[in-house]
């Protein structure tokens, strides 16, 4: 009989442990983990940042998702080309700006839908960058 109160006490203190630390109520939800390649640096029009998404169950193992939509805001900056499966899209720089963010949504499948977002690349105007220096001598 006292081993068992014994037990019942190290479960009790067990699963207040579990529950003072979150582990027990932390939410756990389907995830998309969006990725821009590229983001910690700026391009050129006409260059490209690569999205991917990874979508997981609450414990982390891969799920499916169907109607994946990938858009950017603010709109007019980059163009959107997904990729057949729906898991990466490549985004082309069109126009110069700051700002952007790349969002991406799917269905799971219980049907509910899932969104991330992350920034995009800002795009800015080329520098030329010098390659020669083209000396030239002259007699007066």
């Amino acid at each position: 009989m006292m081993a068992l109160g014994w037990f019942l006490t190290g479960i009790a203190v067990t699963l207040a442990v579990l529950l003072f630390t979150g582990y027990l109520t932390r939410k756990r939800r389907f995830r998309l983990n969006l990725d821009i390649e590229g983001t910690n640096m700026t391009i050129d029009v006409g260059q490209t940042a690569t999205g991917h998404i990874a979508p997981t169950d609450p414990s982390g193992a891969s799920a499916p998702v169907t109607g994946v939509v990938w858009t950017v805001s603010p709109t007019g900056s980059y163009s959107i080309v997904p990729a057949a499966d729906g898991l990466s899209a490549v985004y082309t720089a069109t126009a110069v700006g700051t700002g952007f963010t790349a969002t991406v949504t799917a269905l799971n499948s219980a049907g509910a839908t899932l969104t991330e977002s992350a920034a995009l690349p800002d795009i800015v105007v080329p520098v030329p960058v010098a390659s020669a220096l083209n000396l030239t001598v002259t007699t007066p």
